[in-house]
């Protein structure tokens, strides 16, 4: 009698098995807490015309040591052509965005909750951010190699640092990769009690002279109208 019974088990055990399948896959794949938006980084390289200053340092090294001979010449050129491509190599400081919801900017980090906004800009945009538009109490770190830059607003009202201001080759993406982590709120911008700012678009000097002391640019998400590299 238990042989008749064996063929209807297996039919059950064939419909469980995938079920179980799937939901041990499911929890398999199943992303962390922590895998909440792409990580972003890069290194910011001087432009290949600063390397030029490797030269110019090694000649002027061996101009100085020639009045003690040839061995000054040689030593002299190669030590300052080393301390400027290690000057070169330390400045090149890196900008990530990790999966963890860290934001890296050379040795400083915040995590993204305290983020309440972050805007990108280029040319002009970046021009004022970094001029007429900079508030003095902004931490910064910039590289004169790099036009584009990153703003990012701190939400703790206790910081004595409103916000960062930061150099970065890809704006845009980063802009978008804080987005993922919920950082997408609109940036206070310092505006000096001074009129006839140099600001950027059309009529857009008439409406910031009629807002409020600390306007706000919005979020600037995603690659539209991003140049090509």
């Amino acid at each position: 009698m238990g042989d008749p019974h064996e063929p209807q088990d297996q039919p059950q055990d064939a419909a469980q098995q995938p079920q179980q399948t799937a939901q041990a896959r499911g929890a398999a794949g199943r992303p962390g807490p922590a895998q909440t938006g792409p990580a972003f980084s890069e290194r910011l390289w001087p432009a290949p015309a600063t390397w030029l200053l490797v030269p110019l340092g090694a000649a002027f090294g061996a101009a100085t040591g020639f009045i003690g001979g040839p061995l000054w010449v040689v030593v002299g050129g190669a030590v300052l052509a080393l301390v400027v491509v290690a000057w070169l190599v330390t400045a090149s400081s890196v900008v990530s965005l990790g999966d963890d919801g860290v934001l890296r900017v050379g040795e400083a980090r915040i995590e993204v909750r305290h983020l309440t906004g972050a805007v990108s800009a280029r040319g002009e945009r970046a021009r004022a951010l970094r001029g007429p538009l900079l508030d003095a109490r902004t931490h910064l770190h910039l590289r004169g190699w790099v036009d584009p830059v990153v703003l990012v607003a701190l939400g703790d009202p206790e910081d004595p640092t409103p916000a960062w201001l930061f150099s970065c080759r890809h704006p845009e993406d980063l802009v978008e990769a804080l987005a993922r982590h919920g950082v997408a709120g609109p940036v206070p911008v310092h505006v000096p009690l001074s009129g006839g700012l140099p600001l950027w678009g059309p009529g857009s000097r008439e409406a910031l002279d009629a807002a409020a002391p600390r306007p706000e640019l919005g979020s600037d998400r995603g690659a539209q109208g991003r140049p090509a590299d």
